[in-house]
C-alpha cells in the first residue's frame, strides 16, 4: 500500500491544479462576456449594434467549454509536474544527506571482531568475511596444516612465528574472519609487526575499507620499501 501513496499524492495535486485552472479560465471568459452599467448606457445612448453574425451549429456555444477543458488539462499537467519535480527533489536531497560510513574510515573493525548476528537465528555473521569464509572449501591437507598451526599457537601463545605462520595460512584458505583476529592478536604483541598489518589490511580491503587498509599498507610499505 505505501507503493501507491507517492502516485496518489501526485495524482490529488494534479487534480487539484487542473481543477483551479478550469475555474479559473471559466471566471475569466465569464468576465470577459459580460457588460457592465457604463457600457449598457453607452450601447443605449450610441444606438442598437450590429450583431455578429453567428456560425451554424453549436461551434460558438462550445468554445468556452472548450477552453476551460484545455485550461483544466494544462492544470494537471502543471502540477503534475510540479510535484514530481519538487518529490524527486527531496529524495535526492535526503539520499545525499545520508552519511557513507563505509567511506569515512573510523573505527570500522568493531564489527568485525564482534560481528552482528543475524535475526533469523542462523548464527551467520552479516559481513562480507564471513561470506568468504562460508565458500571456502580446504583440501585435507590444508585443514591438517591449519590444525597443526592452531595447536601451537595454543601451546605457546607468545611465539611470533607460530602466529605469524598461522594468520597468513588463514589468509591463503580465504578464512577472512580468524585470520584478522590472528593479526590483531599479532600486534597485540608485535605492535608493528608487517605480516599482521598486512593480513589485517586484505581483511579490510575484502570489506570495502579502502582508507583504513591503505593507511596499513603503506605501513608495512615503508617499513619494508624492497
Amino acid at each position: 500500500m505505501n507503493v501507491w501513496i507517492p502516485g496518489l499524492i501526485v495524482v490529488a495535486v494534479g487534480l487539484a491544479a487542473g481543477l483551479w485552472f478550469g475555474l479559473r479560465g471559466r471566471s475569466e471568459a465569464a468576465g470577459d462576456g459580460g457588460t457592465g452599467p457604463a457600457d449598457a448606457d453607452a450601447a443605449g445612448a450610441a444606438g442598437p449594434r450590429p450583431s455578429a453574425p453567428r456560425r451554424g451549429g453549436s461551434g460558438t456555444e462550445l468554445a468556452p467549454a472548450s477552453s476551460s477543458r484545455s485550461a483544466g488539462l494544462v492544470g494537471f499537467l502543471f502540477g503534475v509536474g510540479t510535484c514530481a519535480i519538487v518529490g524527486g527533489l527531496i529524495y535526492w536531497a535526503t539520499q545525499g544527506a545520508k552519511p557513507r560510513d563505509e567511506m569515512a574510515g573510523g573505527a570500522p573493525m568493531a564489527p568485525m571482531a564482534q560481528p552482528t548476528q543475524m535475526a533469523s537465528g542462523s548464527g551467520a555473521p552479516v559481513d562480507a568475511a564471513t561470506a568468504h569464509e562460508a565458500s571456502a572449501e580446504l583440501t585435507p591437507e590444508v585443514a591438517a596444516q591449519l590444525d597443526q598451526f592452531r595447536q601451537q599457537v595454543q601451546a605457546a601463545p607468545q611465539d611470533l612465528q607460530a602466529r605469524r605462520q598461522l594468520t597468513v595460512a588463514l589468509l591463503n584458505a580465504n578464512l577472512l574472519m580468524e585470520a584478522f583476529e590472528q593479526a590483531r592478536e599479532l600486534q597485540k604483541v608485535a605492535p608493528n609487526d608487517h605480516d599482521g598489518m598486512f593480513v589485517e589490511g586484505v581483511v579490510r580491503l575484502a570489506m570495502g575499507q579502502w582508507p583504513v587498509a591503505a593507511q596499513l599498507m603503506g605501513n608495512v610499505l615503508a617499513q619494508h620499501p624492497d
